[in-house]
């Protein structure tokens, strides 16, 4: 992990001794990276990783890497505890950019912080995450926003308000047609109605859960192995193929 914080932290700090002068190509590059970053972490890792610091000239270019690089790190599972790499872009889009930048941007320094056990400032971040979220019609973001949220207050045992972000979340991921996230979901909303003492809702959604799990086994037992590459890509409690990674949710 510090590996990855170090290589992008020297390409920011480059970058922004650069005067800005193009910049549209590398914003065109990264651009491109977002539209798949969610299904290929990986991929778009890999891209970022690849590009020179002298590409990134400008703030403009300097926030957006910050961002992307912090999205891809978040899912996959490398967990920041500092707000080093993505202060850049929190910075930037508090004057520049769309309310989704702002949203994205204050998102993921709020895990940072939830990484770090700041649930205070997290709980602040997610404030503002959730208001631009909102602005910007957002509902996938809105969810993940709730989600977080959800967990925090789980973690810090305030059950009844992590039930209501957590039954937030749900609606917004079902909203945004995030599938694999609302059904995800179902676990979080199953253990915040136990916490609050809510175990005929909570046995209801585990329930659900048991019925994804059988339908998966059953779909597994009859589609053909190059078919169930492609179920398990979308089905939420599923690995995918022995040659690809876990499903992602963040």
């Amino acid at each position: 992990m510090k590996r990855y914080i170090i290589a992008a932290i020297s390409i920011l700090a480059f970058a922004a001794s650069m005067v800005s002068c193009t910049g549209h190509k590398v914003i065109r590059q990264l651009n491109d990276v977002e539209a798949y970053i969610n299904e290929h972490p990986d991929s778009a890792l890999s891209v970022l990783d690849s590009m020179s610091a002298e590409s990134i000239q400008g703030r403009e270019a300097n926030a957006k890497f910050a961002l992307l690089y912090s999205m891809a790190l978040d899912k996959k599972h490398i967990y920041l505890t500092s707000d080093s790499l993505i202060m850049p872009a929190v910075t930037y889009y508090r004057n520049h950019g769309t309310d989704s930048d702002r949203a994205k941007s204050w998102y993921y320094l709020g895990r940072v912080q939830q990484n770090a056990g700041e649930y205070i400032q997290a709980t602040v971040s997610f404030t503002h995450a959730e208001k631009y979220a909102d602005l910007s019609g957002d509902s996938f973001y809105s969810g993940m926003t709730h989600r977080a949220m959800g967990d925090i207050f789980g973690d810090t045992f305030n059950s009844s308000e992590s039930l209501k972000y957590c039954e937030l979340a749900y609606s917004d991921f079902e909203k945004a047609g995030a599938r694999k996230h609302s059904d995800y979901m179902l676990l979080g909303l199953a253990r915040a109605y136990n916490d609050n003492n809510m175990f005929t809702e909570c046995k209801k959604n585990v329930i659900r859960l048991l019925i994804l799990i059988i339908n998966h086994i059953l779909q597994n037992l009859t589609t053909p192995p190059e078919r169930n590459c492609k179920y398990q890509s979308v089905n939420p409690l599923a690995k995918h193929c022995q040659k690809n990674r876990l499903t992602n949710f963040n």
